[in-house]
């Protein structure tokens, strides 16, 4: 299939009864669950089909500084342009990262997915703008802000991150995201994984 994919339902978060996680009983109903290495399978041969080669993007993000990509706007209806997120995250890390703001929807698809595999992390909203972080390399993390709702938040797509292995997810509140306890969590908890990849670094040497 050069040009499409056949069947890529079975990667879905929906499943066969739409389970998007827009309510509680979305999350009794895992679809994905022991999936890890078809989806680490379909990874690359998406790597292929764009001309990369899987094996050179299956390894941990370079350090020196490291790459943060904030996506912002990355869609019409949930547009947000993480100002603060990125300020506190420039302030914090300082020269150990490169904070980047990036609006992927303004960048091909072969863009978006070679930024993404030198990523050490991506900090988005939770929907299908985020689905770029699917080809971040091992160890890299994610950061999704997602909307709250009568029945509780919205973890947009959580089947599918809580199963795609390599990558560590967090999911976050939108609401209060520019609170200082807010950026406070965010900072403190991407400066935790730089240091999670600086030890796996360290068993390489």
């Amino acid at each position: 299939a050069p040009h499409g994919v056949i069947g890529s339902g079975y990667f879905a978060d929906h499943g066969a009864k739409n389970w998007h996680g827009q309510t509680r009983d979305d999350y009794e109903k895992p679809h994905n669950t022991g999936r890890g290495a078809s989806f680490r399978r379909f990874r690359s041969w998406m790597l292929s089909n764009m001309g990369l080669q899987p094996e050179d993007t299956f390894k941990l993000p370079s350090r020196d500084p490291y790459l943060i990509l904030v996506s912002v706007n990355s869609s019409e209806r949930r547009g947000v342009d993480f100002a603060a997120q990125i300020a506190a995250l420039k302030k914090a890390l300082g020269s150990r990262a490169n904070v980047q703001a990036v609006t992927f929807s303004s960048m091909t698809l072969s863009e978006q997915i070679s930024l993404a595999t030198k990523a050490a992390a991506i900090v988005s909203v939770t929907g299908g703008g985020s689905s770029t972080a699917f080809f971040l390399p091992p160890g890299a993390s994610l950061y999704l802000f997602h909307n709250g709702g009568k029945d509780g938040p919205k973890y947009l797509d959580w089947d599918v991150y809580n199963n795609v292995p390599d990558i560590r997810v967090h999911w976050l509140g939108r609401k209060d995201r520019d609170e200082p306890s807010s950026l406070k969590t965010l900072t403190s908890l991407v400066s935790s994984e730089l240091d999670y990849l600086d030890l796996q670094h360290q068993e390489l040497l």
